[in-house]
C-alpha cells in the first residue's frame, strides 16, 4: 500500500495520494470486516470437512446463526409434550445432568453434540452407547436458563462412537426432550 501511495504521490501529487489512501482505507476496512465476520462464523468440527457450496450473497459476509455450545453443562428433562413410554429406561433416569462434550454431524447436519452424563448409569447401555442431542430451534440461545426443546438420540453401534459423521440409520432417535443450561 505504501509503495502505491508513493507512486501516486510522485506522479500526481499530494492531493491525489491522500485521496488514494482515503479510498483505499474504506475498501480495505470493508475487506477486513468481511473477512473477520466470515471467518468468525465458520463452524469447525474436528475430523469433518463440509462440502463447499457457492453462495448467492457474494458481497455480504457469512454470518453463523448456529452458536457453539461445546463444553457447557445442561440438565436434560422429559418434554411435557412427548410420551417416553417406549424409552422407560431413560425416563426413569431423568433429569440427567451432563456436558456437551464433542460435536458431530448426523445426516449432514453439523449441530449435533455428544451429551456426556455426569453419572452414567449402566442401564443406558440398553438404549445405545452414547447420547447425542441437537437443538430443535436456533432462534433462541440455549444459555438463557430456560427450557428448550432438543432432538435426542443414541449411537447404536460401538464402532460408530469415534465417527464424526453419522447417517440416520446409525442413530436411534428418541422423542424430543427438554434441556436447560445449568452453569457450574
Amino acid at each position: 500500500m505504501f509503495v502505491w501511495f508513493l507512486a501516486v504521490y510522485l506522479v500526481n501529487g499530494a492531493g491525489a495520494a491522500h485521496a488514494f489512501i482515503k479510498d483505499g482505507l474504506l475498501y480495505n476496512a470493508y475487506i477486513l470486516v468481511y473477512l473477520s465476520v466470515s471467518f468468525g462464523s465458520i463452524n469447525v468440527i474436528n475430523g469433518y470437512v463440509a462440502p463447499i457450496t457457492p453462495g448467492t450473497r457474494f458481497f455480504l459476509p457469512l454470518v453463523n446463526r448456529h452458536p457453539n455450545y461445546l463444553g457447557l453443562h445442561f440438565v436434560m428433562k422429559p418434554s411435557p409434550r412427548e410420551a417416553l413410554d417406549e424409552v422407560e429406561i431413560l425416563a426413569n433416569l431423568l433429569p440427567l445432568e451432563g456436558r456437551l462434550s464433542k460435536r458431530l454431524v448426523v445426516n449432514k447436519n453439523f449441530n449435533w453434540y455428544y451429551f456426556t452424563p455426569e453419572h452414567y448409569d449402566e442401564s443406558l447401555h440398553q438404549l445405545g452407547l452414547q447420547i447425542i442431542m441437537r437443538p430443535a430451534r436456533f432462534d433462541r440461545n440455549l444459555k438463557d436458563q430456560q427450557d428448550h426443546i432438543v432432538h435426542v438420540g443414541f449411537i447404536k453401534n460401538e464402532e460408530d462412537l469415534n465417527a464424526v459423521e453419522l447417517s440416520k440409520n446409525q442413530v436411534l432417535l428418541l422423542p424430543n426432550m427438554v434441556m436447560q443450561y445449568n452453569p457450574k
